[in-house]
């Protein structure tokens, strides 16, 4: 389950920028089936977002350092405050991300027919 997890974080980033992508031709052109579609990935979008309310702030950093592919350099700077302390904490950004997959994993683990339909594409198991 952890490994399904990950993938769908993973996709976060993308999945928000379909959503853009189908508001935006929403806007031009009404039509029903990517009505339909913007439906799934917003649902999609509610899950993952559900699952941060789970975690700590720090798990919550951690994850999203992940995701972040245009970092700023103010971005890079709060990442290393945030490292350093966790070093003085005895704990690692990777710690802190695992812990916070397996928290998300257990909670999906009660809620896997949900997931298994709602992320049909990447379901594995």
């Amino acid at each position: 389950m952890e490994a399904f997890i990950e993938k769908i974080i993973e996709n976060y980033p993308r999945y928000l920028r379909e959503e853009e992508r189908f508001e935006y031709h929403l806007e031009a052109r009404e039509n029903p089936d990517m009505r339909d579609a913007l439906t799934a990935l917003r649902i999609r979008l509610g899950i993952i977002e559900s699952w941060f309310v789970l975690l700590d702030m720090d798990e919550r950093f951690a994850l999203r350092l992940i995701l972040t592919v245009n970092e700023t350099a103010e971005r890079r700077a709060a990442a290393m405050m945030w490292t350093c302390q966790l070093f003085k904490e005895n704990q690692t950004p990777v710690q802190v991300r695992k812990r916070a997959i397996h928290k998300i994993s257990a909670f999906a683990s009660m809620h896997r027919k949900l997931m298994q339909a709602a992320f049909s594409d990447l379901w594995r198991h």
